[in-house]
């Protein structure tokens, strides 16, 4: 599995009840087996997404055996987990009116973790880059990249 981000990233102005705050979207989606999904020109609030990924992701890569859902912001689209011991077989599934596995590969534990990793050092670094001022979800994700690297550098 391979997290493509694009080059391009938008940021918005969103008045919450609390406060005013910057949200991020930019080209995402992941390459699984030769096949883009949900598609290539998908567009996300990948800061957003990929701290929910690593948080689960890091919640279950210690386990021998367990099943986890790595969530685009669309409901009906998401990556489905089964992890046994170090191997994790993905299956990027569309559950609008049925349940439709798109496309499906197995990976290591170790592959995922660093993928993450650079994916999200890289949405950081150039969502810092483009000056676009304070973003609430980054802080969080540089929080959890932290953790993810301590374990990359470990496993490597």
């Amino acid at each position: 599995m391979k997290i493509l981000l694009a080059d391009e990233i938008n940021a918005e102005n969103v008045k919450t009840s609390v406060n005013d705050d910057l949200i991020v979207t930019c080209q995402f989606c992941v390459k699984v087996s030769g096949q883009f999904f949900p598609d290539k020109s998908w567009r996300e609030m990948a800061v957003s997404v990929l701290r929910w990924w690593i948080v689960e992701v890091l919640e279950h890569c210690t386990s021998t055996c367990s099943e986890f859902d790595l969530p685009f912001m669309e409901g009906p689209l998401y990556i489905k987990c089964r992890k046994n011991n170090d191997l994790i077989r993905i299956e990027c599934i569309e559950d609008r009116d049925s349940l439709v596995i798109v496309c499906k590969e197995e990976i290591e534990m170790q592959s995922l973790l660093k993928e993450l990793y650079v994916s999200a050092t890289c949405l950081i670094r150039k969502i810092e880059q483009s000056n676009f001022g304070e973003v609430t979800e980054l802080k969080w994700l540089k929080e959890w990249v932290i953790d993810l690297k301590e374990i990359v550098s470990n496993t490597a």
